[in-house]
């Protein structure tokens, strides 16, 4: 499934990046945030136990309607937390969601778009690609970026550029998105079997683009557009062992150059662009939104991956119901040994192992677990070629 939010973008207003170091929320000390269509901090209350009705309620921290100890008097990031106000934002409720989904059910992952810039001329194009920020030999920022490359969740800031009340505040923004137990982005990290952060960046690809799409052929005229949803769809069409690096992307224009050092700052910021060519618009890479430490951080990776567990859960599908005896175990485990030797032979996999075990627990409750290691291919992304002249 690929999940395409409109009309939200990664870097919309947010009150995380009010700056002026004011800590309270009223009319006077944050207009910005006051009504403004920004983000604010956001607090969902579950029922009360033996509720009449199974009514959630929402609130922002600048609703007029709140008192001004409810609209965010805190002093403190930590204080904010325990009124359970949260910093929100709708990239990471789409890569939550696309996680959660996969998890639970099959795999999916979203697509948004970032804002645009304020024309395509060349100051208003830096601007909005903009600059990554510096860093000491050790890794940490010393200045802030600026524009796409400098936003706090793609590349991280420092806390000058936080709004006092958020949770790192003291310490600065590391980028990426990652599953939390409240699934609110201010929470610490839940850790996997290996004990790494679950980086939900995997189920997010961040496309930067805002083309001309072109309503008909040979049309030098067109509207200008997030790439978001055309990506989406351009995804859809191809086969999961296809990346969407390189490919023809038809009826839409790029109407702005930018140098080869400001595309791949944006890749490797994991933002998709693309670029003009005399043969049409071309996308320039396919990363996820995953960190570095991540082994997800190709969508490749992630579609074969999760063709392979689609085939896994389908089998699987079969026998829930079956006695769990040894022979039900043996045909279960034969099944998905077929199904995955399929792929392979067919391209999807390079080499895979599984297993499938029981414990006494597991057994007693119904339980089996299904372990794969799976070798998937890489993409082909560059050409390099060395010239040497000769003398006859």
């Amino acid at each position: 499934d690929i999940v395409v939010p409109l009309g939200t973008h990664l870097d919309d207003p947010n009150v995380s990046q009010f700056t002026s170091g004011v800590s309270t929320w009223t009319a006077v000390t944050n207009p910005i945030v006051w009504q403004s269509g920004t983000l604010s901090w956001f607090k969902e209350t579950a029922p009360a136990e033996g509720a009449a009705t199974g009514r959630y309620t929402y609130a922002w921290s600048d609703d007029v309607t709140l008192s001004d100890a409810a609209r965010g008097n805190w002093a403190t990031g930590a204080l904010r937390v325990a009124a359970d106000y949260h910093e929100v934002s709708f990239a990471h409720q789409l890569a939550n969601f696309c996680y959660q989904q996969t998890k639970n059910e099959t795999t999916c992952f979203g697509v948004i778009g970032m804002l645009p810039p304020v024309s395509y001329g060349l100051a208003d194009v830096h601007a909005w690609v903009g600059k990554k920020p510096t860093k000491s030999a050790a890794g940490v920022i010393t200045a802030n970026g600026f524009g796409m490359l400098g936003h706090p969740q793609v590349a991280g800031a420092t806390s000058t550029k936080l709004n006092p009340l958020c949770h790192d505040d003291s310490t600065g923004r590391d980028p990426g998105f990652f599953a939390t137990s409240s699934e609110f982005l201010d929470a610490a990290a839940l850790n996997d079997e290996g004990d790494n952060p679950i980086d939900i960046g995997a189920y997010l690809n961040v496309i930067g683009e805002w083309p001309l799409h072109l309503n008909s052929t040979g049309s030098v005229v067109g509207y200008s557009a997030s790439a978001a949803a055309y990506y989406g769809g351009l995804i859809g069409r191809l086969d999961e062992k296809n990346a969407p690096t390189n490919e023809l992307a038809p009826g839409l224009r790029i109407p702005y150059r930018a140098g080869k050092s400001r595309w791949d700052d944006l890749v490797i910021a994991h933002i998709v662009m693309m670029q003009q060519r005399p043969e049409g618009a071309f996308v320039i890479d396919a990363p996820t939104f995953a960190r570095e430490a991540s082994d997800f951080r190709r969508l490749t990776t992630v579609r074969l991956v999760g063709l392979a567990e689609g085939v896994v859960r389908l089998v699987s599908l079969r026998y829930i119901g079956k006695a769990a005896n040894a022979v039900t175990k043996a045909a279960f485990k034969g099944e998905i040994e077929e199904e995955l030797q399929k792929l392979t032979k067919r391209g999807y996999l390079k080499r895979f192992e599984f297993s499938v075990t029981t414990n006494v627990l597991q057994d007693i409750m119904g339980q089996a677990h299904v372990k794969m290691l799976l070798v998937v291919p890489n993409e082909l992304r560059q050409v390099f070629a060395t010239v040497s002249l000769g003398v006859e």
